[in-house]
Formats: C-alpha cells, sequence, structure tokens
C-alpha cells in the first residue's frame, strides 16, 4: 500500500475509456532563457495539489453503440471510475506528495536552493527567491485510448515565474506513461510499461498499477528538474517512438 499522512484535498485518479480524436494536439512551450537560468539561485516551489477527476466520455470510444449503447456504456466507466476512485482513496495514494518531493530532489541534486511553500497561489507570495516555481498535474488515472487497453497515463505541467516581476520565465508540458501525440510536450518513459485488458484486474493489482503511476509522477519530477537545469535529459514526445509494454496482464 501507499500511505500519506497529508490529506487528500483534491482527487486524482480515473479510469477512462476515451479515445484519442485523430487531430494531433499541442501544447504552450516556454524555454528558460539561459540568460535568466544562469541568473537562478533559489527557487520558491509551491504546493502541489492532488490531481482532479477527469470526466468520462464515451462518443468518440464506441460510435456504433447507438444511444442506448452508450449510456450503458457510461454507466460502467463511472462505476469503474468511482471503484479505483475509493480505492485510490482508502490507500492514501500520495500523488502531491510524490510529485512534489520529486521535483524538490530533482532542484536540489542540480544545485539549486529550494523553498518548499504551503501556498498554492503566488499572487500574494512574499519571497527573496529568484523564481516561483507551479507544478499541477493535468490528469492521472488509467485510460482506454485507441487499443481499448487500460494504459497508464500521468500528464502535469509546469510554471516558472520571476520572483520578484512574476512574469513567466518557463512553461512545459510533461507525459508518463501511454505515449500522446502532443506537440512540445516531454515524453517521460516508464519502466516496465505494461497495460491492463481488463479493468477487474486493474483493480485486483492496485499496488503495482498505481505504482506505476507514481513511478509516472517520480520521473516527471527529474525530468522537470532536468529540463530547467537545461541538461536535456527528457526527451520531447514528438522525438522518440512510444515505449512498448514489455509485459500484458488479463
Amino acid at each position: 500500500m501507499y500511505k500519506s499522512s497529508r490529506k487528500l484535498e483534491h482527487f486524482a485518479c480515473c479510469v477512462v475509456s476515451l479515445a484519442l480524436s485523430a487531430c494531433a494536439a499541442s501544447v504552450p512551450v516556454h524555454n528558460l532563457d539561459p540568460a535568466t537560468r544562469s541568473k537562478i539561485k533559489t527557487i520558491a516551489l509551491l504546493n502541489v495539489s492532488e490531481p482532479g477527476v477527469i470526466a468520462s466520455s464515451d462518443a468518440l470510444s464506441y460510435p456504433t453503440l447507438g444511444l442506448v449503447g452508450e449510456g450503458i456504456q457510461e454507466g460502467v466507466n463511472r462505476g469503474h471510475l468511482d471503484a479505483f476512485t475509493a480505492t485510490v482513496k482508502e490507500h492514501h495514494t500520495p500523488f502531491a506528495e510524490t510529485l512534489r518531493n520529486a521535483v524538490r530532489d530533482g532542484l536540489e541534486h542540480a544545485g539549486y536552493r529550494v523553498v518548499q511553500v504551503d501556498d498554492f497561489l503566488y499572487l500574494n507570495l512574499k519571497t527573496d527567491a529568484d523564481a516561483i516555481l507551479m507544478v499541477s498535474y493535468a490528469n492521472v488515472g488509467y485510460k482506454d485510448f485507441v487499443s481499448r487497453f487500460y494504459d497508464p497515463t500521468v500528464t502535469v505541467w509546469a510554471r516558472m515565474v520571476d520572483g520578484q516581476s512574476r512574469q513567466e520565465i518557463y512553461f512545459r508540458y510533461f507525459i508518463a506513461g501511454y505515449k500522446q501525440d502532443i506537440d512540445g510536450a516531454i515524453y517521460v518513459p516508464l519502466d516496465n510499461f505494461h497495460h491492463y485488458y481488463l479493468f477487474s484486474t486493474m483493480l485486483n493489482e492496485f499496488d503495482p498499477a498505481v505504482g506505476q503511476l507514481l513511478q509516472g509522477a517520480s520521473k516527471i519530477g527529474t525530468a522537470l528538474a532536468s529540463d530547467v537545469q537545461g541538461a536535456a535529459n527528457a526527451t520531447p514526445s514528438d522525438a522518440s517512438p512510444a515505449r512498448q509494454p514489455s509485459s500484458r496482464r488479463h
């Protein structure tokens, strides 16, 4: 089990059967300017919220089911979401803590002094730090993409502003797990990546299933710190092939 003393304020995970559209998406990119990077010695790291629930939609996944069939499928997916949500809460899965710790450790390893701030917003924050870093989950959970397998996906965005002027100096979007076609995102592969054929199997093997998501959060934190440092250890999602599952679970 993965336990944390920190109360889950906003919940995090979902199981969604949602096919991606054929159109490739894109996300904003604001790389850290080398001159600006050289001036940053201290970073104020804001608190990280637990990821929010992702709405379930099957209009694209099951276009041939008809209105009645789609309604039934949506009810099934809602049941899966509720069951997975309850299990995450029962295990006190530390998504926010895992991501924040990974970002902090990565930045400190890169040579920055990190000041952890309890606030989630920087608008009224008083700090002498050179930069303020906000990190947030976009979503996390298991999705049914085109294959209809349950694949792990963790997506995170990071925004950094100047500590004094509050002007944006950095913005990036990170993806771990299933390799989505999103231009501008940084793709972070998982070790021993695998998907599940059945929801029941995934729920019965909750520890390794959620462990794969936590691994994604941790690896994204490390990749984020590397990108801020300019080490370029993370791989852009449009520059490498998708990581294939090493095993399949039925």
